[in-house]
């Protein structure tokens, strides 16, 4: 199992640090997310993995929103 977590405080995209508003087309705003992701060793060779990306949601921008909440999952087979 993994467990990550990314934060930025507040950032600015003009030289004079002016943004009216970071949550908006063509701002940049501070965020807080965290991911999660379990990891299966079914056999020797086979493996599952499911995961959560934005585990909290949270929508945050830079120049356009990144995506929310989104789920992958992995069935892997090695040689």
């Amino acid at each position: 199992m993994a467990y990550g977590a990314r934060y930025s405080g507040a950032q600015y995209r003009t030289l004079n640090n002016a943004d009216v508003n970071g949550y908006t087309y063509q701002g940049v705003s501070k965020y807080f997310t965290t991911d999660l992701r379990v990891r299966w060793q079914i056999t020797r060779q086979w493996s599952a993995a499911v995961g959560i990306d934005n585990l909290n949601n949270y929508q945050y921008w830079n120049f356009h929103p990144y995506p929310q909440r989104s789920y992958n999952a992995e069935l892997r087979f090695d040689l």
